[in-house]
């Protein structure tokens, strides 16, 4: 049917549009861990890792002069520390006289590295053009993979005060280990056809002494001389199984708590120009102006050490000297923090995080496991091979059982793969976002399922046209969705219900009326309706429906009892007259119903005679004063269970046989008339006997019990006839109805 059609193009669409969120937000949140790879507690440290050595975060917390920085980083490059970790950002110089000389120091020293603070977002659909500003600090590497997904969507604008070269900056980005994010960190990232290594991974290889411009980087994992140094994915990302925090109890050193130190290791140089060292008996006079920390520190130790002189003037200078060197001295011995630390980071007092990140991810490049990782390509192919599964099983199962069947399997299987692959084969398996797309996967099932019953609704509304309530409607098509029901042309068993309108329309209407016709009419409707009931047709003079075409799992005869109790209870008007009654029949026969197709528009209709024996029935109503008539077959169908009273039995022209009407009575009313119906059915016996007068015996008996009960009256008078004119012996006792 056209719905199925519409269902199947719907369903493509949406299984297009899933794939495409797939696609997008599972590269972005696949290789995160919410709950299963938690760490926690401390990770096991080898022998030959170096628990003795740790690194240290030095804060610029206050303006400092070029020169003195310069002081501080040759400090630094003599300790024994294996690197040295410069936030880009420090710029807040106080007085740049000698940052030239800063500079060249800082190209110079190998153990120097620049540290960018940024967040190098990455999207599938790259689509930001060449940022000039940030692809200078990029590099070229030895590669023949193309990093599809590694490009970065955008970059902050860097400043390089420093002029650090592009070949020692990394970056180091807050958001790498966050809590869902701990066994992550980014080996590099790509913008055009240049590179951009991460911090940590520099200052490894630093460590290491694995020069950069060697290290191959091939589509799964860098190497270098045939040895793997790290695995990653097309991302860029690398996976380190460990169970480190980062360490909140890191050593920071505050520039401004030693920056005195520095100005007096400069002061006590200055002083030193002023000396005569040959005279001193030092052996190189040249550095008095100047040279390297070491040349500069051997000068400080020997005027340091310098014995008494005969001349009282240099003895007073070299006092002067010694007594500032004491303070540089003192720092130094009491700098252990910093002289025996494994790698130094200095940072602006703002970007404190970024360093304590830096040093974690440092700690855990060290002593962490690196886990192969499954192409992202390949994972991609999972998560849309899942979707495509879920589709074809909710496009061809009646029911969601089967998807749960599926599911739970699925579910199971991928966290046994998980376990299996991480322990035993060093994998990394993105198992929470392989859960999340099950559990996407299921509730997009049943979205599917949903969209299946819409059209489903929307086609049968489109047949009904409104004759039939939605739960009608649901469960019909949740019987097709189970082959349980066709629109198949042929007869069916149903009961029909007829309701005689016209006493409501009085013979001149004003407005306020019609509006009340209107109203009494929809309210019939929707008995009908609310009792799984079909309206097949509605006019200002009948309103007939239908029950049982199809059989749904609701259906039984007090659907269309209920339906006649409460169309009684609606008055026609203010006298409710005998003229004016309403009457309700109800009918249950064979008829045939049959599927229209008439162009664009399809309809479920029945045909037969059930129109005319409604009228008939009708009319015996109207003449017993019935409100509710309802035949033999209908009695028969509610198991003789509910409350009548035989009235007659009639024969239809051209209607092959004869029908036994019944008035439907209410239960007070049987409680409330004393033995009047049972002396009713006892005369009536007699009559349908021939036994006349006995008969008449019994409804003037009922008469006495109720003076205006219509069929014992008519009943009696039929005795009187027959009894002054006896009927042909022939006749069936059936009385024909036009």
């Amino acid at each position: 049917m056209a719905s199925r059609v519409k269902f199947y193009l719907s369903a493509f669409v949406v299984f297009i549009l899933a794939s495409i969120f797939i696609s997008l937000f599972f590269f972005e949140i696949y290789d995160f861990s919410f709950f299963l790879k938690a760490p926690g507690g401390d990770t096991v440290i080898s022998e030959k890792d170096d628990v003795h050595r740790f690194n240290v975060i030095v804060s610029l917390d206050a303006s400092i002069s070029a020169d003195t920085f310069l002081q501080f980083l040759k400090f630094l490059s003599d300790c024994s520390a294996d690197f040295i970790a410069l936030d880009m950002d420090i710029d807040n110089f106080s007085d740049i006289t000698e940052i030239d000389k800063l500079k060249e120091f800082i190209r110079k020293d190998n153990k120097i590295y620049g540290v960018l603070n940024i967040e190098a977002k990455k999207s599938l659909l790259n689509r930001s053009g060449v940022n000039n500003e940030a692809l200078k600090f990029f590099r070229y590497i030895k590669t023949d993979a193309d990093f599809l997904f590694a490009g970065a969507s955008e970059f902050a604008v860097f400043s390089n005060k420093l002029d650090i070269i592009a070949d020692r900056i990394g970056f180091a980005s807050n958001n790498n280990f966050s809590g869902y994010n701990l066994e992550n960190f980014d080996a590099l990232v790509r913008l055009e056809n240049k590179y951009l290594l991460s911090a940590p991974f520099l200052l490894r290889n630093q460590s290491a002494n694995i020069p950069m411009d060697r290290i191959e980087f091939g589509f799964t994992a860098a190497t270098y001389d045939g040895k793997v140094i790290v695995g990653y994915d097309q991302k860029g990302r690398a996976t380190f199984a460990h169970k480190m925090k980062p360490n909140k109890n890191i050593f920071i050193e505050n520039f401004s708590n030693v920056d005195d130190a520095f100005l007096a290791r400069k002061e006590c140089l200055n002083l030193i120009k002023d000396l005569e060292l040959e005279e001193l008996k030092f052996s190189d006079a040249e550095t008095q102006t100047g040279g390297d920390y070491g040349e500069e520190e051997k000068i400080i130790d020997f005027v340091y050490q310098a014995p008494d002189q005969k001349n009282a003037e240099l003895n007073a200078k070299i006092a002067v000297v010694k007594e500032v060197a004491m303070k540089w001295k003192s720092y130094k011995a009491s700098a252990r923090s910093i002289s025996e630390a494994k790698g130094l980071i200095v940072v602006d007092k703002k970007n404190l995080n970024t360093a304590i990140n830096l040093d974690y991810q440092l700690r855990v490049i060290d002593r962490g496991k690196n886990l192969k990782r499954i192409p992202l390509e390949f994972i991609l192919l999972i998560n849309l091979a899942v979707l495509a599964l879920f589709t074809l099983i909710s496009l061809k199962v009646r029911n969601f059982i089967p998807v749960i069947l599926v599911f739970i399997p699925l579910f199971i299987f991928s966290l046994a793969v998980f376990y299996i692959l991480r322990k035993y084969l060093a994998y990394d398996f993105p198992v929470e976002s392989i859960l999340a797309l099950l559990l996407f996967c299921l509730a997009y099932s049943g979205g599917l399922f949903t969209l299946k019953g819409v059209l489903k609704n929307r086609e049968l509304e489109s047949i009904y046209r409104g004759a039939a309530s939605g739960k009608l409607l649901k469960q019909i098509a949740g019987m097709e969705r189970n082959k349980n029901w066709t629109f198949e042309s042929k007869p069916y068993l149903a009961t029909f219900l007829s309701v005689d309108v016209a006493p409501f329309i009085a013979k001149d209407s004003d407005d306020e009326q019609i509006d009340e016709i209107e109203d009494k009419i929809l309210q019939i409707e929707n008995i009908i309706k609310s009792n799984y009931g079909v309206v097949s047709c509605s006019n200002n003079s009948l309103i007939v429906g239908y029950f049982g075409a199809p059989e749904t799992k609701s259906y039984s005869y007090k659907n269309f009892i209920n339906s006649a109790y409460k169309i009684s209870e609606i008055p026609a008007d203010k006298d409710n007259s005998k003229e004016n009654k309403v009457t309700t029949a109800v009918l249950t026969k064979y008829e045939w119903f049959k599927f229209i197709k008439n162009g664009g528009k399809k309809s479920w209709v029945h045909i037969g005679n059930s129109f005319k024996i409604l009228r008939a029935m009708d009319k015996i109503a109207k003449k017993f004063d019935a409100a509710i008539v309802i035949s033999e077959n209908s009695f028969k169908l509610a198991n003789f269970e509910i409350p009548v009273r035989m009235l007659d039995r009639i024969r239809i022209n051209n209607v092959e046989s004869t029908i036994r009407i019944f008035e439907l009575l209410d239960q007070n009313q049987v409680d409330n008339s004393g033995d009047l119906y049972d002396y009713f059915h006892a005369g009536l016996k007699l009559f349908e006997s021939g036994k006349f007068e006995a008969a008449s015996a019994y409804f003037r008996q009922c008469l006495k019990i109720k003076s205006t009960d219509v069929p014992s009256k008519i009943y009696f008078e039929r005795c009187k006839n027959f009894i002054a004119t006896p009927p042909d012996e022939e006749w069936d006792f059936v009385y024909d109805v036009d």
